[in-house]
């Protein structure tokens, strides 16, 4: 009977220690995942991603907050779209709470230039964007699909 009841003690121990391993891993494979990865499907070529785009421009990140995933742009260059002022903020998150992610945030880096092709809505003022976007560093390579005559300058808009 004891060495039932020491066996019976040992499965228990070693049922828990299983369950733990697999809750670590689980819960700690997917905080430490791709975010874009996670929740994004194939991005369309960068050339077919601007001609489906509504909005598209060119700026430099001046300032970040929440985390980086909100920037203060400014508008060097209208490829595609209505006016723009000469400075708009673009969203990387659909959160705004420093305490929350989300598997599709956008981070930006102050003194980055980027090509911004930002999903089709806005809220207010502000041009939402995510890791699900063609947004990117603005390169040469990226320069080559600009349009013949980009604005050079920010249309007249209030903002």
């Amino acid at each position: 009977m004891a060495i039932a009841r020491w066996f019976g003690a040992r499965l228990i121990a070693a049922a828990a220690m299983v369950s733990s391993a697999l809750l670590l891993a689980v819960f700690g494979a997917s905080a430490l995942a791709n975010p874009a990865g996670a929740s994004c499907v194939a991005l369309p070529a960068l050339p077919d991603a601007i001609a489906q785009a509504r909005f598209v421009f060119v700026g430099t990140v001046q300032s970040t907050t929440d985390a980086d995933r909100t920037a203060d742009v400014a508008v060097e260059e209208i490829w595609k779209g209505p006016s723009l002022p000469k400075r708009v903020e673009v969203r990387g998150s659909p959160v705004s709470d420093p305490g929350a992610q989300t598997s599709v945030d956008r981070r930006f880096e102050a003194g980055r230039r980027y090509l911004f092709v930002p999903l089709d809505e806005r809220r207010g003022s502000a041009f939402q964007d995510n890791a699900c976007t063609s947004t990117t560093e603005y390169t040469p390579a990226v320069a080559q699909y600009a349009p013949d005559k980009p604005s050079a300058h920010p249309r007249a808009a209030s903002p």
